[in-house]
């Protein structure tokens, strides 16, 4: 993969950050109509690894508000992450229950085994790491260009920082003000609390750039009926599932990582996950979610 030389900001995530209410109604999701589609996709999943609803509590994932899960207007979280969750624990037999909770938030309920799983982003060279005392998956389960964006109209023309730091640029806050780094702590840069906001923030022309993937940037296009264009990609975001260690629902996280991961694996493999994907109108975003783990061991603990 390619990534930038040149410090990169902290941008919008795979799993992040379009604007959900904060006392949306949290939901026991129900099956999808589409998930029929994966029916009997994963039956290679360990049963040892199987931990049934019956024994075992219903676990608790948090949703960062984003194009991939978002609450319906009864407040239940639909979208391609919130479907394929459900698709995979489904059939690794465990109930789920999706909690929408800001990104930073949710770093703090996983370690404090509040919350059982979330997508974490890395994205090298900057400040957005993986939350230690979790467990990861080795291999990303997604990775996306990271691009600055115009709107297309305005015919921008960036090819590197250089030249961007004439520019007001616009960015999601992933990190804490504290632990931002380089590129971030300069004067053009401006933070939103969300890609409703950062968007919003292009169109009034308040900023110049907006720093975007794909999926965020097709959907704003679809919402505000605005026309983007990439200007710059500076970066890769890698997205990791993680699993918390001190959740009392979870007997052995690092099992579950386990029978999680093989779980998606073989939903990929036989065509269920890009079902989803096409379910949701998002087949553009397919290649980014066609990451086949090969490393034996698939989840490790994060020290």
């Amino acid at each position: 993969m390619i990534y930038s030389q040149s410090p990169a900001l902290i941008v919008t995530a795979l799993l992040l950050l379009l604007c959900l209410p904060a006392n949306a109604q949290i939901q026991t999701a129900p099956r999808p109509a589409i998930e029929g589609v994966a029916e009997g996709a994963i039956e290679g999943v360990a049963e040892s690894a199987i931990e049934r609803p019956a024994e075992q509590p219903t676990l608790r994932v948090a949703m960062p508000p984003s194009p991939y899960a978002r609450v319906d207007s009864e407040g239940i979280v639909r979208g391609v992450t919130s479907d394929l969750v459900r698709a995979i624990m489904r059939h690794i037999g465990r109930e789920v229950r999706f909690i929408p909770m800001p990104y930073l938030r949710a770093f703090h309920a996983i370690k404090a085994g509040e919350i059982d799983m979330m997508y974490g982003v890395y994205i090298e060279q900057a400040s957005a790491r993986l939350p230690l005392d979790v467990v990861a998956s080795v291999e990303p389960q997604a990775i996306f260009p990271l691009s600055l964006y115009a709107l297309a109209e305005r015919d921008i023309q960036v090819s590197g920082w250089s030249q961007a730091s004439n520019y007001r640029i616009g960015s999601v806050r992933l990190v804490p003000a504290e632990q931002r780094t380089g590129q971030q702590d300069q004067g053009n840069i401006y933070y939103y609390k969300d890609v409703d906001s950062l968007t919003k923030a292009l169109l009034a022309r308040r900023i110049d750039l907006a720093t975007l993937e794909p999926g965020s940037a097709r959907f704003t296009e679809r919402q505000l009926g605005a026309r983007l264009q990439p200007v710059f990609r500076y970066a890769w975001l890698q997205s990791y599932s993680l699993f918390s260690l001190l959740s009392p629902r979870l007997s052995d996280s690092l099992a579950f990582c386990q029978a999680f991961v093989q779980a998606r694996i073989a939903l990929l493999e036989t065509g269920g996950l890009e079902a989803i994907v096409k379910a949701h109108n998002m087949e553009f975003m397919i290649e980014y979610f066609k990451r086949v783990e090969t490393a034996e061991k698939l989840c490790r603990r994060i020290p």
